[in-house]
């Protein structure tokens, strides 16, 4: 291997290209994940805060703060694919989600923070089940557009498993604590 090719493996490292051949090539990719990740984050967002609305006052900042982190999400996707296992991107994924989330949630009680550990279970069991379902989709739908609406939508459906449970226990125990307080309970 010459200098020269030494030289340009260590730029595409250093960029986190590794896989792709050159800068357009990253930015195409990175760019189309960004999109996707954002759709597909808003749509799960808008999802759970129509849930959420009707069980806990001024949550309204949820899906602001959860379609961004979905978009930075897809904007880094492709550097953390090659910089950590790919096993444990949709934990890591699940992991800033719930932390950003639970700021959401933090003054509608103290288990909060309990939520960032759901929001990773939930994102690294329900991604990796939803992708071997995608196998058995594949065969089935052949277009490539309807065929990563149906993964996205597997995903959501398959994490909300996982995260649903999670989330209905910590807002029980805040409500809970509301009551034992005397506190009125939240004006829907």
């Amino acid at each position: 291997m010459g200098d020269g090719e030494c030289l340009g493996r260590q730029h595409r490292l250093r960029f986190g290209l590794l896989g792709a051949n050159t800068m357009p090539d990253f930015v195409g990719r990175t760019g189309l994940d960004t999109v996707r990740f954002g759709f597909f984050g808003s749509l799960v967002s808008v999802a759970q805060w129509l849930v959420l609305r009707t069980r806990i006052a001024k949550v309204g900042w949820w899906v602001l703060v959860s379609s961004l982190v979905w978009i930075g999400i897809g904007a880094l996707a492709y550097t953390l694919e090659q910089t950590i296992p790919f096993a444990f991107c949709p934990a890591v994924a699940g992991g800033v989600l719930g932390i950003c989330q639970s700021l959401v949630l933090r003054r509608h009680g103290r288990w909060s923070g309990f939520w960032v550990v759901g929001s990773t279970v939930g994102w690294a069991l329900g991604w990796p089940v939803a992708g071997a379902l995608d196998r058995v989709v594949a065969v089935l739908v052949t277009d490539e557009i309807l065929g990563f609406t149906v993964l996205y939508a597997m995903i959501a459906a398959v994490s909300g498993v996982f995260t649903g449970p999670a989330l209905a226990l910590l807002l029980g125990y805040s409500q809970r604590e509301r009551l034992q307080r005397g506190e009125r309970a939240a004006s829907y």
